[in-house]
């Protein structure tokens, strides 16, 4: 009997060792989209940020032309396009400071990118740095569904700041990839002082 028990826990441990192994090597490659592809995205702010204009509401994307088509909700616009980059950015990816996602994704992955702002009312210039991890893998759900996605965390730290030291955080992402939507499912955004982003998929319709 032991040694029926000894040889259970021996082909458990190395199910369970073959499992994460497995999971640590998973990829998800640089998606591809077709004409026609949707996306709807619930935006909640709980004060504006960057901008004068608030997000709030419901975002519908379209893959057209090679591009992303952001449809507004009611019949304002924000005041800029750049307004739309937290929309965009949960699928389309420029290769610049905002890029949230490097692919191809596995769990480990980091990457970084620095660059130079003008600080609010001043020509004083701050230099802001950011971090980025896959960390793991969850199963996260939204009022699309329920998709396995890979968790990514990013920080965002500043210096030349009068009021902050070298190296602070000032911001911090926390969000969800899936292949299976070939996009962002769910991503939140807590900045210092207070300020919040939440941002998730609520529909998905494929191109067919």
């Amino acid at each position: 009997m032991r040694n029926h028990s000894g040889l259970g826990m021996l082909i458990l441990s190395g199910f369970l060792i073959f499992a994460s192994n497995l999971a640590a090597q998973e990829q998800a490659p640089a998606p591809v989209y077709s004409e026609g592809d949707i996306w709807v995205f619930r935006v909640t702010e709980h004060m504006p940020l960057e901008s004068t204009t608030g997000l709030d509401g419901n975002y519908k994307v379209i893959y057209k032309g090679g591009k992303f088509i952001v449809a507004f909700p009611g019949k304002e616009k924000p005041q800029s396009k750049q307004s739309l980059g937290p929309v965009k950015n949960m699928l389309d990816q420029p290769n610049d400071k905002t890029q949230l996602l490097q692919f191809p994704l596995a769990i480990g992955k980091k990457w970084t990118a620095a660059y130079e702002m003008s600080a609010r009312g001043g020509s004083r210039r701050l230099h802001r740095s950011e971090e980025t991890k896959v960390t793991g893998m969850e199963q996260i759900t939204t009022p699309a569904g329920t998709f396995r996605a890979f968790k990514i965390e990013r920080y965002e730290t500043t210096s030349g700041s009068r009021k902050k030291t070298s190296g602070d955080t000032i911001g911090t992402y926390t969000y969800y990839y899936s292949s299976e939507v070939r996009g962002i499912v769910k991503l939140s955004y807590e900045r210092e002082g207070g300020a919040a982003r939440s941002i998730e998929l609520v529909k998905y319709v494929p191109a067919r």
